[in-house]
Protein backbone atom coordinates (compact mmCIF):
# COMPACT_ATOMS: atom_id res chain seq x y z
CA UNK A 1 0.00 0.00 0.00
CA UNK A 2 1.31 3.41 -0.95
CA UNK A 3 1.94 5.92 1.81
CA UNK A 4 -0.42 8.87 1.74
CA UNK A 5 2.00 11.38 3.28
CA UNK A 6 5.68 11.85 2.49
CA UNK A 7 8.26 13.76 4.52
CA UNK A 8 10.84 16.19 3.24
CA UNK A 9 13.05 18.93 4.61
CA UNK A 10 13.51 22.34 3.06
CA UNK A 11 17.06 23.60 2.77
CA UNK A 12 16.19 27.13 3.80
CA UNK A 13 15.61 26.99 7.54
CA UNK A 14 15.73 23.20 7.77
CA UNK A 15 12.06 22.82 8.71
CA UNK A 16 10.32 19.53 7.96
CA UNK A 17 7.22 19.43 5.76
CA UNK A 18 4.74 16.75 4.75
CA UNK A 19 3.06 16.38 1.38
CA UNK A 20 -0.25 14.65 0.82
CA UNK A 21 0.31 12.41 -2.21
CA UNK A 22 -3.39 12.44 -3.12
CA UNK A 23 -4.08 16.17 -3.00
CA UNK A 24 -0.46 17.40 -3.45
CA UNK A 25 -0.94 19.83 -0.55
CA UNK A 26 2.13 20.65 1.51
CA UNK A 27 2.11 21.51 5.20
CA UNK A 28 4.80 22.53 7.64
CA UNK A 29 5.29 20.29 10.66
CA UNK A 30 6.81 23.20 12.56
CA UNK A 31 9.86 21.26 13.72
CA UNK A 32 13.52 20.88 12.81
CA UNK A 33 13.90 17.67 14.84
CA UNK A 34 13.98 14.56 12.66
CA UNK A 35 12.61 12.23 15.36
CA UNK A 36 9.59 14.44 16.00
CA UNK A 37 8.95 14.81 12.27
CA UNK A 38 9.06 11.02 11.75
CA UNK A 39 6.65 10.52 14.64
CA UNK A 40 4.18 13.03 13.16
CA UNK A 41 4.53 11.46 9.72
CA UNK A 42 3.82 7.97 11.05
CA UNK A 43 0.80 9.24 12.97
CA UNK A 44 -0.63 10.89 9.84
CA UNK A 45 -0.09 7.80 7.69
CA UNK A 46 -1.63 5.54 10.34
CA UNK A 47 -4.64 7.85 10.70
CA UNK A 48 -5.15 7.83 6.93
CA UNK A 49 -4.92 4.03 6.86
CA UNK A 50 -7.23 3.39 9.84
CA UNK A 51 -9.39 6.46 10.53
CA UNK A 52 -11.69 4.87 13.11
CA UNK A 53 -8.84 3.42 15.17
CA UNK A 54 -7.08 6.80 15.17
CA UNK A 55 -10.18 8.54 16.49
CA UNK A 56 -10.60 5.97 19.25
CA UNK A 57 -6.95 6.32 20.22
CA UNK A 58 -7.17 10.12 20.52
CA UNK A 59 -10.25 9.85 22.72
CA UNK A 60 -8.65 7.21 24.90
CA UNK A 61 -11.19 4.43 24.35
Amino acid sequence: MKRRFILYRRKLGGTFYIEDTQTKKQESLGTKDCAVAMSLLNARNEAARQPLAARRQTRGL
